[in-house]
């Protein structure tokens, strides 16, 4: 069975069973995507050849295990920015301009852990240097 996965994702043309496709920008499939695929997979699949029962159970233990990491990496990622405060940091702004400061607090947003300095933001995955 095929699937037009950018039909369903509202993404770029890629046809098949399995795909990688990029829906934020950290090119990992998200929750919202997993779930579309699987209600397409059932909604398409053959009458005369269902997929077993064993086999969407398996695929939402693996949804359940997904949630479960994408947690667990904001709450590491949140202590490590916690971290950070008071320090003074140097990193790429979304721009690409080069910022150097002392970090004031941090925030969680769509684009992930920031850290907010006096003069702009700097995204934790963008610090290039930590100084006390």
């Amino acid at each position: 069975m095929q699937i037009d996965a950018s039909s369903i994702l509202g993404t770029g043309s890629t046809t098949g069973t399995t795909s990688t496709t990029s829906t934020s920008s950290n090119n990992s499939l998200g929750q919202d995507a997993f779930l579309k695929l699987l209600i397409a997979q059932m909604k398409y699949q053959d009458p005369l050849d269902p997929s077993s029962s064993q086999d969407y159970i398996a695929q939402l233990a693996q949804f359940s295990q997904l949630d479960q990491l994408e947690s667990m990496k904001t709450s590491l990622s949140m202590g490590e920015a916690a971290s950070m405060i008071g320090k003074t940091v140097k990193g790429t702004t979304t721009a690409g301009a080069t910022l150097e400061g002392t970090v004031k607090s941090i925030q969680n947003d769509s684009n992930g852990v920031v850290l907010v300095l006096a003069d702009g933001e700097i995204s934790l995955d963008k610090v290039t240097q930590v100084s006390a």
